[in-house]
């Protein structure tokens, strides 16, 4: 079964397309290639999950941790076009409160960020992909007051306290984390209290912030973990809070530690925001997280997992980031017995919703055969490369063509961001050149071909260099065209129409000074 996009990773400037297998039992990270803000709850062997998608709320449905990305996704919240919650949908919070499914949300009018407040749906079903009711805004309604971030905390006798990020005032910059009483999933009855406001400097540096908190209860103790500092810079890291006697609503109940717990290393940078889990078997504790794909990349972040241990004293020791790209044991109980996992993780169809087509033979992480022919294009795709700045190449060798097309050919994609926006390298052997074309926005590009004299029953290396919104095409290494497409990343992959190919050798590995994407590809907004 072919599965949806794998995520990839870095290591040593080449881009390794994730994979796990059964005889090595490991995987990489990043889990998701793309995405900020995740919430997970696993249950009845099942994860659940969602992320930030900016204009509706998403779940995922995954039997792994590892494999989130190729899970089952589902719309299950569309904004209205217009009204306090039609826009910027931010840090959609999933929870099982009361035998009910729950996802709290940010939402504004589309006027200005700071008219962000929360909101609340309550699941109509037993299915967390089901269909939802809007409960309406959840608030104190005496400080009716930018809101964001919203969880959930429920003690151990069953009540419940709603925890989020707001401010003092409207406009300011500074966020604060708040606490109230609520008397059932979508309402609060209470005022808020002040739970944390921003002092350190690891707190401070950049924006005094204080966001997106999770509770954690370990034998009694009360502990939650939140993010601090500017989202958007490599200083965003972990706070912890705890609580010392039992009483929630009592702001000097509470001690924060002097220190970050999680925060940026040589080679992770940003890491926040996360959510807490368990292993398929419950004996072993996942954080879930974000963190910048490189250095100084703002908004463009992707979503890791990393098992994490407790202290003696019932406090977590969440450890240190762990770089992207390094082999790591599966969850203790993943394994790969599952429907939705396959040995050949990086293969599949496109994280736009762009299906594989074609019938395809995944031979290796890099090496794949398609054996169907038929007019149309036919497709299969890679993760996306996070970087505007990069070179893609495959040794590509016809096979057989078929009677249906009038242009059979077999090439790449050089970058497919979705089905309006991609741009392609194809050898035509009936007309014997290498023909390029792209659409943009949804506006084709026309197609531009290149006389070459090759034999096709042999393989020849396509490949496509990238810098910015220039696109270089090579054939055998000899340059053939240069276009300008402006697309400024997307997925790799590979593309036919009425022809049997094969491919090997797919690679990808990144420019010298590489510059990606600054715009926040998550939806998630400056704050």
């Amino acid at each position: 079964m072919l599965v949806a996009l794998a995520y990839i990773s870095v290591k040593n400037g080449f881009f390794k397309f994730s994979e796990a297998s059964a005889s090595s039992a490991t995987f990489y990270n990043p889990i998701m290639s793309d995405g900020a803000d995740p919430s997970v709850v696993y249950k009845d062997g099942f994860y659940y999950y969602t992320q930030t998608t900016g204009n509706n709320v998403s779940v995922w449905r995954s039997e792994t941790i590892s494999g989130i990305s190729k899970g089952t996704k589902v719309v299950v919240w569309t904004p209205p076009a217009s009204g306090p919650t039609c826009c910027n949908i931010w840090a959609p919070e999933l929870l099982f409160l009361n035998n009910k499914w729950y996802i709290y949300f940010a939402a504004d009018d589309g006027q200005s960020y700071n008219n962000h407040r929360m909101y609340v749906l309550e699941s109509n079903t037993t299915d967390p992909q089901g269909s939802y009711t809007e409960k309406g805004k959840i608030y104190d309604p005496n400080n009716d007051k930018y809101a964001i971030d919203g969880t959930v905390l429920q003690k151990t006798d069953g009540s419940l306290y709603f925890i989020w990020s707001g401010k003092n005032t409207d406009p300011e910059t500074t966020q604060n984390l708040y606490i109230a009483p609520m008397n059932n999933p979508w309402t609060i009855n209470g005022s808020r209290v002040l739970l944390s406001t921003p002092t350190y400097p690891w707190e401070t540096s950049v924006a005094p912030i204080n966001e997106g908190p999770e509770s954690l209860i370990k034998n009694g103790k009360i502990i939650v973990v939140y993010a601090a500092n500017a989202s958007w810079t490599d200083e965003y890291n972990l706070g912890m809070l705890t609580n010392t006697d039992g009483n929630i609503l009592t702001p000097s109940s509470w001690t924060k530690n002097p220190n970050s717990i999680f925060s940026k290393t040589s080679e992770v940078f940003g890491p926040g925001h996360g959510t807490f889990t368990k292993s398929p078997d419950g004996t072993e504790d996942w954080i879930i997280y974000h963190a910048a794909k490189y250095s100084g990349a703002g908004w463009s972040r992707n979503i890791r997992a990393q098992k994490y241990t407790w202290n003696p004293d019932d406090i977590p020791n969440l450890g240190t980031p762990v770089p992207g790209g390094l082999s790591l044991p599966l969850p203790s109980g993943e394994g790969l017995a599952c429907s939705t996992c396959n040995i050949y993780y990086g293969w599949g169809s496109s994280a736009s919703g762009t299906l594989v087509k074609g019938t395809w033979n995944l031979i290796s992480d890099t090496a794949a055969s398609i054996t169907s022919l038929g007019a149309g294009w036919q497709h299969l795709f890679r993760g996306d490369v996070a970087s505007t700045d990069y070179t893609v190449s495959a040794q590509a060798k016809w096979v057989a063509t078929g009677t249906t097309s009038n242009y059979p050919k077999y090439g790449i994609y050089a970058t497919y961001k979705d089905s309006s926006n991609y741009v392609a390298a194809f050898l035509d052997k009936n007309n014997k050149v290498l023909a390029t074309f792209g659409k943009v926005q949804g506006v084709d590009q026309n197609w531009q071909n290149s006389r070459i004299n090759v034999n096709f029953g042999q393989f020849h290396t396509i490949k496509v260099v990238k810098n910015g919104t220039t696109f270089q095409f090579y054939l055998d290494n000899k340059l053939y065209q240069t276009r300008t497409f402006n697309i400024s990343n997307g997925q790799i992959g590979l593309v036919t129409e009425d022809t049997k190919a094969d491919y090997q050798n797919v690679t990808i590995s990144l420019s010298a000074g590489q510059v990606s994407d600054p715009t926040p590809t998550s939806g998630r907004k400056p704050r």
